[in-house]
């Protein structure tokens, strides 16, 4: 049975209001953890650095080594 266009509607609006509400809780959820693990966010923009650091050697035509080998760089490993 196919779905009427007012019914198709329907179902993308109150899909679309709970994503909007699952990220509204997920942002909160963040930010409380930033604020009670401060490194937390120095690990966050050492992982992206790295990112696109290794994306950049790949283009390069770097596929030998990523940036963070290179750079001597590394996270720290958890417990």
């Amino acid at each position: 049975m196919a779905l009427t266009n007012a019914q198709y509607d329907s179902l993308m609006r109150e899909y679309n209001d709970k994503q909007m509400r699952n990220h509204q809780i997920m942002m909160q959820r963040e930010k409380k953890l930033y604020q009670a693990i401060p490194a937390l966010s120095d690990l966050d923009e050492k992982v992206s650095r790295l990112s696109v650091e290794s994306v950049e050697c790949l283009l390069n035509g770097d596929t030998k080594g990523s940036a963070s080998r290179k750079a001597g760089t590394s996270l720290p490993m958890a417990a």
